[in-house]
């Protein structure tokens, strides 16, 4: 009811599909189209758990991670990221404490408002979160849920520069060159694909992964 994302399997055996509607994951195989509820109880809701006890809120966006275990999600209406095992649906937090809002930092203090997009980095240490209420992209990392901002100053608009400056308005999704030196933005309330140069560490990002968030065009 209302699938929002879809992210193919490196093995391109299954797509997994966030059924935003039902407040489930799928699993699709893309062969036989055979579905498969991987995790989510259909209850609308909050909790952490196995394949069917997991509650999500309005899943939008999904990314599998590059070694193929496991889906990052974008839980949109309990503003958290969580991750879910592609072995048995086993679902557990990532970042995100519940409450709409903007904060970086750990991932028990990091705040999300209705994260609408995720995709991986090449190394699949780092997901990228992109947030159209917050009108910024961020990098969580997978390893503790350490959670940056990547590029944006949280000011709806159109501004290019670097990371701190450059505005958006309401980016809903970006993805990561299969290099990693480039992310291509949706942003949807300026009518705009914009693209973020990943490659130079100087401007300084927290997470280490080697992004400076400055605008190429």
């Amino acid at each position: 009811s209302g699938p929002t994302d879809v992210a193919v399997t490196p093995d391109g055996v299954f797509a997994i599909v966030a059924d935003a509607g039902n407040h489930r994951l799928r699993k699709v195989n893309i062969a036989s189209g055979d579905v498969l509820t991987l995790a989510g109880s259909g209850v609308r809701g909050f909790r952490d758990g196995g394949a069917t006890q997991a509650q999500f809120n309005n899943p939008e966006a999904v990314a599998v991670t590059p070694d193929g275990l496991s889906v990052v999600v974008a839980d949109a209406g309990n503003h958290r990221i969580r991750l879910v095992s592609l072995l048995d649906g086993a679902t557990r937090l990532l970042a995100g404490t519940g409450d709409a809002g903007f904060r970086d930092g750990p991932a028990w203090y990091a705040l999300f408002a209705a994260p609408s997009g995720v995709d991986m980095m090449p190394s699949g240490l780092f997901a990228v979160v992109t947030e159209r209420l917050n009108n910024r992209v961020r990098v969580v990392a997978l390893r503790d849920g350490e959670t940056q901002t990547l590029v944006g100053s949280g000011a709806a608009g159109f501004k290019e520069g670097n990371a701190t400056a450059t505005q958006f308005d309401g980016p809903v999704s970006a993805s990561v060159s299969s290099d990693g030196t480039r992310l291509v933005v949706a942003d949807a309330g300026n009518a705009r694909i914009r693209v973020v140069d990943m490659q130079d560490a100087s401007a300084g990002c927290a997470c280490n992964a080697g992004f400076t968030g400055e605008l190429l065009s």
